[in-house]
């Protein structure tokens, strides 16, 4: 795992979200810690080096320099310099997935050309043309090309000007105009093995252990401490995680690099990196508005912990976790947190909060550790006001506290008149900062205390009530436990258990539609049984749902307050049996409501809410099937394939 070490590198400086901009950079270089010269980027100090925690696509027009800038940085000082995967970056490798689908028949899509006006270059490169009513003496309707098919799904990504800001940057590399079509041409040949952005990815982590500083994109929390997918467990240890999390993200790199290399793609394009690494954007959500849904177990793209709109530590567990391998630092990005860096403090903990990609204009700062572990953070903020601070988990207070009135953050110190002053700064409204410079008697009426959430995290809870309004909105039934028992009576329960997005498919993927065929048909009949699953259109159950509903199967979905609306299609009737961070609660609650009606179980592949799943039927003297390899057969008694067998 690449890891910079206090030997090799006195002071490592720590950028993030650069999102195609490049003015945290520009900050370290006004600072003297770095060097631009002619677009080569390098240390001034030899005892340097750099962490960079993510984003640095899509939302700004110097991505390309910048993924080659930072790789020119690496190849010249390889233990010097490491980054971890955003959100941002790592969706791009959809693209490379739903390219090949994308036709006029995709939903909106030929509406989208349709609203587009139609460019010079755009007609000269061909392609189906689409409308030809006027508007104001413009046509309407750009034609299916590539650069339509990249920028229309670019836009469905939230990065509607991504497409343009590539086009145009490339011009200014090349310095000559560049087409609609080249642009496109350039931005596939960048995803691909070999291209810049690719081999961006090939190099990077999913987190940085640095002494007692965790680096990540997203923030820990309790819900995904110790996963890792497709583990049957998760991990005890948080070093060992981080370990196990970093070669996971290296084979799912690899396995996607041979996927494009291989002659039959796509057809086959592993994707479950994606699923891990991004939240979920449900378009059809609030009437065709959208909403986006958090991803409980990434340390990518989790729930953001918030009180007030404003952003506090993790909850206690995932602090115990961490303290207890000597991590008592995180620094995260993902979150914009104001005009400078946040720290946010609780006892013995320390988070950073460094994204400051929404700052006001004549904002600038530096964040850098030093040798013992230490944060510094220097900067100005919009208003012209200047702070300095060291910090870590054992500083004493009050940097990094949060105030009981009004919930101010203490971010940093600065010297007015030859007295001390304290920056507090807060979020309100989405991304609008608001900020204050008061003295110690100020702030201390005002009630600093550790900066921990005291109520229910907001995102969780506005997430279960977008979910529950979503399924209502669909026609979907929700059930509470005991009515369950009533839409049984006296069928038979059969509880499906199979790999997901995290967990391993025991099948090749051209076999899984036989073998969800094969277990629907081995089952007696709607009359007689019912169907139980984890209600989500993922994986092996995607297959089971619609197989079973063609038979005329009930399916009931036992699910958790962190499922996303959209994943929830072909199963009407849907049990809540599990709070955000239980994503086991679900499947043990099912297999006891099964037992009870004598039911069994089913479980196809392999990860850890499978694991969990075989030793509660075990607990309960439940009768079960496991499989990790094919075929599937439901008889006690036939030659077949299986892991174990629980009565039956």
């Amino acid at each position: 795992m690449p890891q910079v070490s206090a030997v090799c590198c006195r002071t490592v400086h720590v950028l993030t979200d650069l999102e195609g901009r490049r003015d945290a950079i520009d900050d370290l270089v006004d600072a003297g810690r770095l060097s631009c010269i002619d677009g080569v980027l390098d240390f001034v100090d030899p005892n340097d080096g750099l962490y960079f925690a993510g984003d640095v696509t899509d939302r700004g027009p110097y991505t390309i320099r910048l993924v080659e800038m930072l790789l020119a940085l690496k190849l010249r000082h390889p233990d010097r310099v490491a980054w971890t995967y955003g959100n941002l970056d790592l969706k791009n490798l959809a693209l490379l997935r739903d390219l090949p689908r994308l036709t006029l028949g995709t939903a909106d899509y030929a509406a989208w050309l349709q609203q587009q006006p139609e460019t010079a270059d755009a007609a000269a490169a061909g392609g189906v043309a689409l409308g030809d009513e006027r508007a104001g003496g413009q046509q309407r309707g750009k034609r299916d090309t590539l650069d339509c098919r990249i920028e229309y799904w670019l836009t469905r990504q939230g990065a509607a000007q991504a497409f343009a800001f590539h086009q145009r940057e490339l011009a200014e590399m090349r310095g000559r105009p560049v087409s609609r079509e080249e642009a496109a041409e350039d931005y596939l040949a960048r995803l691909h093995p070999g291209g810049t952005m690719f081999e961006f990815l090939r190099l990077g982590q999913i987190a940085i252990l640095h002494g007692n500083v965790l680096i990540d994109h997203g923030g820990v929390s309790r819900s995904n401490i110790g996963f890792v997918p497709g583990a049957t467990s998760r991990i005890a240890d948080a070093r060992q995680w981080i370990i196990a999390l970093n070669a996971y993200g290296r084979q799912q790199i690899g396995l996607v690099e041979r996927a494009v290399r291989s002659p039959g793609w796509p057809a086959s394009f592993p994707d479950g990196f994606i699923h891990y690494a991004d939240a979920i954007w449900d378009a059809t959500a609030r009437e065709g508005a959208g909403a986006l849904f958090m991803n409980d177990v990434s340390l990518i793209y989790p729930f953001r912990q918030r009180e007030r709109g404003n952003f506090r530590v993790p909850d206690e567990e995932a602090i115990a976790y961490l303290r207890a391998a000597g991590i008592d630092t995180e620094i995260v990005g993902h979150s914009p947190f104001g005009d400078l860096p946040g720290p946010l403090r609780a006892d013995g903990f320390l988070r950073l909060m460094a994204d400051t990609s929404h700052r006001r204009a004549g904002a600038h700062s530096t964040i850098s550790i030093d040798v013992h572990g230490g944060i510094r953070v220097r900067g100005v903020s919009a208003r012209g006001i200047a702070t300095t601070c060291r910090v870590s988990a054992k500083s004493p207070p009050p940097i990094g506290m949060v105030t009981r009135e009004e919930g101010y953050t203490v971010v940093g110190r600065t010297r007015i008149d030859g007295a001390t002053r304290y920056l507090v700064s807060k979020y309100f409204d989405g991304h609008n900062i608001r900020d204050q410079v008061i003295d110690r008697a100020e702030l201390l009426r005002m009630q600093p205390e550790p900066a921990v959430a005291r109520s229910e995290p907001e995102d969780t809870r506005r997430h279960f009530e977008l979910l529950v309004a979503e399924l209502q909105r669909r026609g979907k039934r929700i059930l509470a436990l005991d009515a369950v028992e009533t839409l049984i009576g006296k069928r038979r329960p059969v509880v499906v258990s199979g790999f997901s997005k995290f967990g391993h498919s025991p099948f090749a993927e051209a076999r899984i539609e036989e073998e969800a065929r094969a277990l629907v048909a081995q089952m007696a009949s709607p009359e007689r049984e019912i169907l139980i699953t984890g209600g989500t259109d993922i994986g092996f159950e995607l297959v089971v749902h619609r197989v079973a509903r063609q038979q005329g199967y009930d399916i009931v979905g036992f699910i958790q307050q962190g499922s996303i609306a959209g994943e929830i299609d072909l199963v009407d009737t849907v049990v809540f049996a599990g709070v955000h961070q239980d994503w086991s609660a679900p499947l043990l609650a099912a297999l006891t409501v099964a037992e009870a009606h004598a039911g069994y179980a089913v479980f196809v592949g392999g990860g850890s809410i499978v694991t969990e799943g075989i030793e509660h039927a075990a607990q309960i003297g439940m009768p079960y099937f496991g499989y990790t390899s094919s075929p599937i057969c439901l008889s006690a008694t036939s030659a077949c394939s299986r892991s174990s067998t629980g009565r039956r």
